[in-house]
């Protein structure tokens, strides 16, 4: 036991002397009559009673101190039970509810009311902290003053942890409820909200205040009233819905689609309510539908599609994949894309990852192979998709079957580039590979030859015997030339009776003169030709890369001087380029330096040639094409003075002219002029060479704001064939202010009409070679026909250049040409001369000039 002070005893002592007064005055009121009990027994031992409540009780005095306490009020406070006095005010446990047992002790007095008041205290020997209620009332003496006050306390720690834990998950629960990306609302029977949360609210599209003056029924369109309905009565006999999709009206006016569950619940107040979880679908139904869209097209696509893993085995491919290669989608899936048979070539194999070149799509034409063993041109793209690791996921291969088309190509390609009569290549093609062979020259260190040939005297025996005879002489000549030349030399024929030879990789200039003394032999041995022996013989001349010329036109036509000189010195021999000749070199230097100021002094002036729209005569489009004024020469022809500017590069400046002015009557006609006429003008390859430049005419045209189709840019094959990587974006981004793109002398380059796929173009201006001779050479007409037919399958307008007769123009509108332009219309004119005739007082409508066939 704890040792107490005598004080402390005293105080005790006191306390249960008081109480036991307090017994005697409580029993002598009841033997007064006041509450005794009838029968006369003895009063209730207040004391006795006070020990035994079970709740916990401590008296104080009117001075505030505790005088007792019971045995429950020393259990609560950790006291050993079996002695009172162990409940010593003075202790610890008490002295730390003092605090507590004092406050209010004024107010009960005064007040003589019960006061509650919460508490807490530690617990003798635990290391918890208890949390109480106390209630207090006055207890009066014989006299009715308040002479102590009585404490009740009750614990309420366990309850207390209990209503925190609930408290608790009520936040989680309402935190759950706020953050849940479904809507959650609550409902009475009638559809009135009583509770959302906030998904709920952007779901419906409605602020708080309005949504709570709403109901359901506003939020569901009319045709759902009825579905909704069973869905009440539903809830109402199985005590829950859903899930099932509907739609609500957003405030602002569209349309929600969403799925529901709901469940009928009783309130506190006893009335049945409905929670519902509402989700948006909208998402989950466009991701739904753009899948089925994705599944659509990979199944109705006319492209095969091949899809493959990082093993390049394939995953997938669709019907059209085997309509094209045969091969099921049960054959297919599982097996490796070897199974296809891939190939760069022919008979050169490749895999998908190769197919990429090192990048995650490329387009190329490539082959594969069918199931029959068929070998096939496909026009594929070869996309990688990675995965989240970085790593190659798939492989997807999408590809329409070329063949037929290239066969064509191929078919175009060879009537365009190589003489039918001979199978020789013509003069494109020659041009072409003499440039190929002086690039392989050049970087090699070697020199090479041009022979240029031509029979001496074939005209009389072709007019003598016949075009039969000719033909089979010409035929003749080929194979003698390819008999005199090595296999890697080129032979080709120019036209008529000129032939050429391109002789690669000399050691020395006296090789060129070996083949060419061999040459002059072989020509001079009889022909013969139904019987008759025709005699012949050839004049050549020689020029030697790269010590006579270092371009493929001038080596041309300096071995054309050359012949024209074997010519004249008795013909049957060769001739090399010599000094003698450079008279002609001495010309064009003085023509470039001339052309070097003729843009200061205002020498270059632009003429107009009107285009015509076959069938309705209207002027359609006009050609800006360049004259030079010379002052001592006069009027210098573009085909002389233009090669020349490209040579020098002075194309680059007066290319921009040519173009600003242009652009500048386009914008003009435009503006006052109610008829829409296009004008062309011709743009050099150079001048696409400096990307820098480009970009100045589109800032430039660009504020000029002509409308869409007013100007065109015309331009070879050539530049075309030689793809820049930045190409495609220049003409891009001339074609988006509008600027149209024409093919100039289509058929005269290497014309392998990828690029046609591979480009926008609108216009081919089928070249003048062709129509020269339409109406007598079946192959030109044949050529003519084919380029106008290919253009309209690929809905590209066609223009014929140098139309100059009646013929010519007939059989062009039977062969469906959109356009002609030559001297059977108008030879071009100065600006106002042109406005003067064909604009205004022609109205746009051209006639043939009556002179023209003359």
């Amino acid at each position: 036991m704890a040792a107490h002070h005598p004080q402390q005893e005293s105080r005790f002592d006191q306390g249960k002397a008081n109480m036991e007064a307090l017994d005697e005055s409580v029993g002598a009121s009841k033997g007064a009559g006041a509450s005794g009990a009838p029968d006369g027994s003895p009063p209730l031992d207040l004391m006795a009673m006070f020990q035994a409540l079970p709740i916990a009780l401590l008296l104080k005095d009117g001075s505030g101190r505790i005088i007792c306490v019971n045995r429950a009020c020393g259990e609560l406070l950790g006291l050993p039970p079996d002695d009172p006095r162990a409940a010593d005010p003075a202790g610890a446990p008490a002295q730390d509810l003092l605090g507590v047992f004092q406050g209010d002790d004024e107010e009960v007095f005064r007040g003589g009311a019960v006061v509650e008041v919460g508490c807490s205290f530690w617990c003798s020997g635990s290391a918890e902290r208890r949390h109480g209620l106390m209630f207090k009332r006055p207890i009066y003496d014989p006299l009715g003053v308040p002479a102590f006050i009585l404490c009740a306390i009750v614990d309420v720690t366990e309850r207390r942890k209990v209503e925190e834990s609930l408290r608790a998950s009520e936040e989680k629960l309402r935190s759950l409820y706020e953050l849940s990306p479904l809507g959650i609302a609550l409902t009475d029977m009638e559809g009135r909200y009583v509770d959302f949360n906030g998904a709920f609210e952007r779901i419906c599209g409605y602020p708080r205040e309005e949504l709570n003056s709403l109901d359901y029924w506003t939020l569901t369109p009319r045709e759902y009233e009825a579905e909704e309905q069973e869905h009440l009565r539903s809830l109402v006999e199985t005590g829950c819905y859903g899930p099932y999709e509907k739609e609500y009206v957003r405030k602002d006016g569209m349309r929600v689609p969403l799925r529901l569950n709901g469940v009928l619940v009783t309130g506190s107040d006893g009335a049945p309510y409905i929670w519902s979880v509402v989700e948006d679908v909208a998402e989950r139904k466009k991701n739904h539908d753009s899948l089925y869209l994705g599944a659509l097209i990979f199944n109705s696509s006319s492209e095969g599609v091949l899809i493959a893993d990082a093993d390049e085995n394939i995953v997938d491919v669709n019907p059209a994949f085997s309509r094209h290669l045969g091969f099921s989608r049960e054959e297919a899936k599982g097996c490796n894309c070897s199974l296809i048979g891939l190939g760069l070539n022919e008979d050169q194999g490749t895999s998908l990852s190769e197919a990429l070149k090192g990048q995650e799509r490329h387009e190329s034409e490539t082959w594969a192979r069918h199931k029959d063993g068929r070998r096939l041109a496909l026009s594929a793209t070869f996309s990688l998709i990675r995965g989240k690791d970085g790593g190659v996921f798939r492989y997807i291969m999408q590809f329409s079957d070329v063949t037929e088309r290239r066969r064509k190509d191929e078919t175009i390609w060879r009537q365009a580039n190589f003489d039918p009569l001979t199978e020789l290549p013509n003069r494109r093609l020659f041009y072409d590979r003499l440039e190929s062979e002086i690039s392989r020259a050049e970087r090699a260190g070697q020199i090479l030859a041009v022979l240029f040939i031509d029979l001496d005297r074939f005209k009389e025996a072709n007019d003598s015997l016949g075009h039969h005879a000719g033909d089979a002489v010409l035929v003749e000549t080929a194979q003698r030339l390819r008999r005199c030349v090595r296999s890697g030399d080129v032979v080709a024929r120019l036209g008529g009776d000129e032939f050429t030879v391109i002789l690669c990789e000399l050691g020395d200039r006296s090789v060129a003169e070996h083949f060419a003394r061999r040459i002059n032999r072989e020509i001079s041995a009889p022909y013969v030709v139904d019987d008759k022996n025709i005699h012949l013989s050839a004049s050549i001349g020689i020029t030697v890369f790269p010590e006579d010329a270092q371009d493929a036109e001038s080596l041309l036509k300096r071995s054309d001087l050359a012949m024209y000189q074997a010519k004249y010195e008795g013909r049957n021999r060769f001739t090399h380029f010599t000094q003698s000749l450079q008279q002609e070199a001495d010309r064009r230097l003085t023509l470039t330096n001339d052309l070097a100021c003729a843009l200061e002094r205002g020498e270059l002036e632009l003429f107009y040639q009107p285009i015509v729209e076959l069938g309705s005569g209207r002027l359609a489009k006009a050609e800006a094409l360049l004259r030079w004024r010379h002052p001592r020469r006069g009027m210098i022809s573009p085909g002389e003075f233009i090669p020349i500017a490209e040579e020098s590069g002075l194309i680059l400046d007066i290319g921009d002219w040519v173009l600003n002015e242009a652009a500048d009557v386009a914008l003009r006609w435009a503006m006052n002029y109610e008829q829409r006429i296009q004008l062309a003008v011709n743009i050099s390859p150079l001048q696409f060479a400096e990307r820098t430049r480009v970009l100045q005419w589109v800032d430039r045209l660009a504020t000029l704001h002509l409308p869409p189709g007013s100007l065109a840019l015309e331009f070879t094959e050539g530049m075309l064939i030689r793809e820049r990587p930045e190409l495609q974006q220049q003409l891009s981004a001339l074609r988006s202010i509008g600027v149209e793109m024409s093919i100039d002398d289509f058929g005269t380059g290497f014309s392998s009409l990828s690029y046609l796929k591979r480009f926008c173009i609108e216009t081919l201006k089928i070249d003048r070679s062709f129509i020269k001779d339409i109406a007598e050479d079946a192959t030109d007409r044949s050529l003519t026909e084919a380029i106008i037919l290919m253009a309209k399958k690929l809905g590209i307008k066609t223009v014929a250049e140098g139309v100059e007769t009646a013929v010519q123009l007939r059989l062009l509108e039977q062969f469906g040409c959109d356009c002609v332009q030559g001297f059977l219309f108008a030879r071009p004119t100065p600006l106002d001369e042109f406005e003067m005739r064909f604009i205004k007082e022609a109205g746009g409508m051209l006639r043939m000039d009556p002179m023209a066939d003359l």
